[in-house]
């Protein structure tokens, strides 16, 4: 399960919408740095479990479920 974490609001998507909200959030993919940025969020979260983001509405942490950090 992907959890996303905006302020107050909490929204869970199930975990093979991984790569779409990557490239969503890194401004999607249009060019060749987003999909690269895309990427590297997925590793991570796949890695670490969790990615924070600045964004003009306030911090956005996307979080993995705990199944699948370090696989």
């Amino acid at each position: 399960m992907i959890k996303i974490t905006q302020g107050p609001v909490v929204r869970t998507f199930p975990d093979n919408m991984l790569a779409d909200i990557c490239l969503e959030f890194a401004g999607g993919g249009y060019t060749s740095k987003q999909t690269i940025a895309a990427m590297t969020m997925q590793d991570a979260l796949t890695r670490d479990g969790t990615v924070s983001l600045r964004r003009n509405g306030g911090q956005v942490v996307i979080t993995m479920g705990a199944d699948h950090a370090n696989d």
